[in-house]
């Protein structure tokens, strides 16, 4: 589990240090799991874990999971929901940190050729993904749509992020049956939101370039006036 250190150091903001918390949290937890998978002793003590970080801070956003069921087969059903129910809430927490950064400035990258080809691969495999799925049409017509907008920004010299927000937003906040189904797209959209995410600080890390000094060519002068041997004229 996570260390004093790792605890202090996380963000002083609530929000931000739930979602790394339990990112930190989860990584530790699968490594417990890998080391002795029998049993549920491990997701039980990840899932109490984060309520006791959400009720500390006050968050109210797990009070649906309060009541963990003792029974094995019962509490395998709850981790699942609890689990597709974190990936769904620190997802939208995220965009909503970055919409609320941004203060309606719209972000934009400046990809090259070999990254726009590798975020075209991803726009077809998500694109393949929305044609398959089984979800309610108007739900596939609103997602293709942003999903389009997106994949038109990429063609630009300086892609804008909006469309693909909204499109992680629309399917982060979708619930139900047609959230398990999108799970494979949320799946694809989140690395790719991050990959993007920091192609953005690597954009704003390179330093603007520096205007070199002008050299200063050599002044034009007059030429000194001849010498006639005559007093100067006095005006």
């Amino acid at each position: 589990m996570l260390t004093d250190e790792e605890l202090h150091n996380l963000p002083s903001d609530p929000v931000e240090a739930f979602i790394q918390y339990e990112r930190l949290l989860w990584k530790y937890t699968q490594l417990e799991i890998e080391q002795s998978p029998n049993g549920w002793y491990w997701e039980r003590r990840y899932v109490q874990s984060l309520i006791i970080f959400e009720q500390t801070h006050e968050l109210r956003l797990l009070f649906r999971f309060y009541d963990m069921p003792r029974d094995d087969s019962a509490f395998k059903i709850y981790f699942h929901d609890f689990r597709d129910y974190i990936q769904n809430e620190t997802l939208r927490l995220r965009l909503e940190k970055a919409k609320a950064a941004k203060s309606g400035i719209v972000t934009v990258l400046s990809l090259n050729p070999s990254h726009k080809e590798k975020v075209r691969f991803h726009i077809e495999k998500i694109r393949s993904l929305l044609e398959s799925v089984d979800i309610p049409e108007r739900k596939r017509e609103s997602l293709f749509k942003k999903l389009n907008a997106f994949a038109a920004d990429v063609d630009q010299n300086l892609t804008k992020l909006d469309a693909l927000m909204s499109l992680m937003l629309e399917v982060s906040s979708t619930a139900g049956k047609v959230a398990d189904n999108l799970k494979p797209v949320r799946d694809l959209l989140d690395p790719l939101f991050n990959w993007l995410g920091k192609a953005k600080e690597e954009n704003e890390a390179l330093p603007s370039p520096e205007r070199k000094p002008q050299i200063e060519g050599p002044r034009k002068q007059l030429p000194a006036p001849e010498q006639d041997g005559s007093d100067p004229i006095d005006l």
